[in-house]
């Protein structure tokens, strides 16, 4: 074990003495306090820069199942139609089906953001609700229709999802494309 040193007790001449010498070095040296300021204000930003960077790359560069997936409901079978987006999931595909998009539509729908109102549905007709087709768009975010007619769509909703898609420029929704309420 080591012992320290016996202390010393200064008088108050070398006590003054001390004190000029740290005060006469510290008057000497003042670009040492601005250059660790710099420094930390350089690195600082660096160190923002990067993890900027870093999550812009991640959003960028990340496959669209990574990411998540977003669902728009809209109001008729018209891209330029009022519609409401939210998300599907985070980067969990646990609802590959689209069973989760459709019932978040259908959500809305008897919510009354959509349609006359809001839907009583233990005394309202269930078919307020229209049936809805689910499409998928260029992003591989999910879209979600009402299967009623609008100007660019044939009068009666179609058989297949796959025309319905189509008719609006969008691929269909992957394995369970319709559903009624």
């Amino acid at each position: 074990m080591v012992t320290p040193p016996p202390r010393r007790n200064l008088s108050a001449e070398e006590r003054d003495q001390l004190r000029r010498n740290i005060l006469t070095f510290a008057a000497a040296h003042p670009h040492r306090r601005r250059a660790r300021r710099r420094l930390f204000g350089i690195l600082t930003l660096a160190v923002v820069g990067a993890v900027g960077l870093a999550g812009t790359a991640w959003v960028v560069l990340s496959p669209p199942d990574v990411r998540g997936r977003e669902v728009s409901c809209y109001q008729s079978a018209d891209l330029n139609s009022k519609s409401i987006t939210g998300q599907l999931y985070e980067g969990d595909p646990a609802d590959l089906t689209g069973s989760t998009a459709i019932g978040q539509c259908r959500d809305l729908w008897e919510r009354g953001f959509f349609g006359p109102g809001p839907i009583d549905t233990q005394t309202d007709h269930p078919d307020l609700v229209p049936p809805l087709v689910l499409c998928q768009q260029n992003d591989l975010s999910f879209a979600v229709f009402p299967a009623h007619p609008a100007p660019a769509i044939p009068a009666e909703p179609p058989a297949d999802p796959t025309t319905f898609c189509h008719a609006l420029g969008l691929e269909p929704g992957p394995v369970h494309p319709t559903s009624t309420p």
